[in-house]
């Protein structure tokens, strides 16, 4: 089963003085349209678009070679970061998550094309890609409708509330524009919202838990929206120098590999955080490896035949 990665998102404050970044677009103000406007999500330096162009560039494609199925801004794990995904039908599936800040590539994983794809393919194919391609079809007066829908559908949201994700998603054979909110302490809230009406489609509620905690607090205190990226702390290694180490330690060259997943997470077994690395190698075998961040030491790694 394919591993999901699910990184924080921060929000906006819930008194719809939702403030102006590069994604999002402030319904008050002199602030300018940018490309892609959507619910301002604090500390976003970067913008869709070049999320967007990042990803496409990791993978050696272009708008017109692949087919787009998410495009989100999202608060998770305490990161503020866009879920970029897109298909070349019949061959593979690309999911990547891209920091919001700094712009760098937290995860990117891929899948090999399977045969109950094809449905999925032709919904999509169906739904059309105008939105994806054309995000600026979004006007801002459409987002603060569908931010006040979701307001009106929670009844009051209270002032310490939290918008926490926003952007497009393909599901259930259409297209919709997805908005996550939260309640401290009550309930986590997410909304499809049919991107041509406006109108609520689907409401998903979830009773807060203890985990949710720890990213609410993430929430309340963002990383000031002027200030600068915080350094990468001395001696860390980066993502493609992680995937370096694990290329050399197994003897190849990374043309000879195709990668399925590099992501960066905290390791409950290791207590620190690591990459999680894993391709394909030519003799067939694939292999995992689990590189300490801090300093590039390799701490697991196995290769073995895919079942």
């Amino acid at each position: 089963m394919k591993k999901r990665y699910t990184l924080p998102v921060t929000g906006a404050i819930l008194t719809m003085a939702l403030m102006a970044t590069t994604f999002g677009t402030a319904f008050a103000g002199t602030a300018p349209e940018p490309a892609a406007p959507a619910i301002a999500i604090a500390e976003a330096k970067i913008s869709q678009a070049e999320a967007i162009e990042k990803a496409l560039a990791d993978a050696a494609l272009t708008k017109e070679a692949v087919t787009f199925s998410k495009q989100t801004n999202e608060f998770s794990d305490g990161r503020n970061l866009y879920e970029i995904d897109f298909i070349i039908p019949g061959e593979v599936k690309y999911d990547y998550k891209v920091d919001a800040l700094t712009g760098d590539l937290l995860e990117r994983e891929t899948d090999p094309w399977e045969a109950d794809d094809n449905a999925d393919y032709q919904g999509l194919l169906n739904a059309g890609q105008d939105l994806f391609l054309n995000p600026e079809a979004l006007t801002p007066e459409f987002i603060k409708g569908a931010a006040d829908a979701a307001l009106n559908a929670v009844q009051k949201a209270e002032a310490d509330g939290r918008f926490y994700k926003a952007g497009l998603n393909y599901e259930d054979g259409q297209i919709v524009y997805e908005i996550g909110f939260l309640l401290p302490g009550k309930i986590k809230f997410d909304f499809d919202i049919d991107p041509k009406t406006g109108m609520i489609i689907d409401t998903d509620q979830d009773l807060w838990d203890a985990e949710d905690d720890a990213e609410y607090k993430g929430l309340l205190t963002p990383q000031a929206a002027d200030a600068a990226p915080a350094p990468q702390a001395a001696g860390e290694v980066t993502t493609d120098q992680a995937m370096a180490i694990a290329l050399q330690d197994a003897g190849f060259a990374q043309g000879d590999v195709n990668f399925v997943k590099t992501e960066r997470e905290f390791s409950d077994d290791y207590g620190v955080e690591k990459y999680d690395i894993d391709f394909f190698g030519p003799d067939g075998l694939k292999y995992e490896y689990d590189i300490r961040v801090a300093d590039g030491v390799i701490l697991d790694k196995d290769a073995e035949v895919d079942d």
